[in-house]
């Protein structure tokens, strides 16, 4: 497991697979050839992990397809609320979830939101983690949460979870100074890090931002002078940014075609040594993807 000193690994999202994922990619849904030249480019690239869930439509399913060699990738899954009424079903939801991507083990099975360990069938939800544990169907449980105190709740209710998906970037900023992320980290805890571009709104041209994300055109104009003051692009400012948070173990990174993985692979590889404080802020609301129409 990888310690805060240790440059984080590169994990890549599905979520776009097979689906219309992301604020800049609306329009086209991803096509079995690019998504299998993606997962082909990765794992030349010795890219060997995938974020992936039961929820991102053909995900699971494009993923078994394309991944020859089992024992050398790793998956990640997410299981949402409506999958996981009880402990058997969360369960059975996972081992179709291993059917799909003709794996026989998880490397992590997350909640998709952290309530669910409090509300409804909390119990339940509970006690279906750990059986994933003891029935050696995943090497880590853990939970997707949207925040720092989200990320401690749920460590206190369920000290067994292990890992846990936080957003972060650039023009956010809030959790990089977390002293209990980086316990959590040197504890073991594995922390990966997702929205480094903010589902796309970061890398997208400020005329394209739709009517009712209006607020972000001001902010994205400023991190292009910001990245051109430190001589970067804007995703290279994105990565080198997200590089740089202590606490993390991973960061996630979806891509729309091979060569965007292919840049941003090469842009992982550099060492930067930036001040990213100057770098521009949104808004808390626009930073909340669940706000947007």
């Amino acid at each position: 497991m990888n310690s805060p000193l240790v440059a984080p690994e590169l994990i890549i999202g599905t979520a776009n697979f097979g689906n219309r994922y992301g604020i800049a990619n609306q329009q086209n849904i991803s096509n079995s050839e690019n998504e299998s030249n993606i997962i082909k480019t990765a794992i030349d690239l010795g890219i060997l992990c995938f974020d992936s869930a039961s929820g991102y439509g053909s995900s699971e399913s494009i993923l078994g397809n394309n991944l020859i060699n089992q024992n050398q990738t790793k998956i990640t899954t997410k299981v949402g609320i409506d999958d996981c009424r009880s402990a058997s079903e969360l369960v059975q939801t996972v081992q179709k979830s291993l059917r799909d991507t003709k794996g026989t083990k998880f490397r992590s099975v997350l909640l998709h939101n952290s309530s669910e360990l409090v509300h409804g069938n909390a119990k339940e939800i509970r006690n279906g983690l750990r059986q994933l544990i003891e029935m050696e169907l995943c090497e880590r449980i853990g939970v997707s949460v949207y925040n720092e105190q989200e990320a401690l709740e749920a460590k206190r209710i369920l000290p067994e979870l292990t890992e846990f998906q936080i957003p972060e970037n650039i023009c956010d900023q809030r959790k990089i100074p977390s002293r209990a992320l980086l316990e959590l980290s040197y504890e073991g805890n594995y922390l990966s890090v997702r929205s480094v571009f903010l589902q796309g709104l970061l890398l997208m041209n400020p005329d394209k931002v739709p009517m009712d994300l209006e607020p972000a055109k001001r902010t994205l104009v400023k991190l292009k002078s910001f990245a051109d003051s430190i001589q970067l692009t804007i995703l290279e400012s994105c990565m080198a940014y997200a590089k740089s948070i202590p606490w993390a173990s991973a960061i996630i990174v979806g891509v729309n075609n091979p060569e965007q993985l292919e840049a941003i692979a090469s842009i992982y590889q550099k060492s930067y040594d930036h001040d990213f404080n100057a770098a521009p802020r949104l808004d808390e609301w626009i930073l909340d993807p669940r706000n947007w129409s």
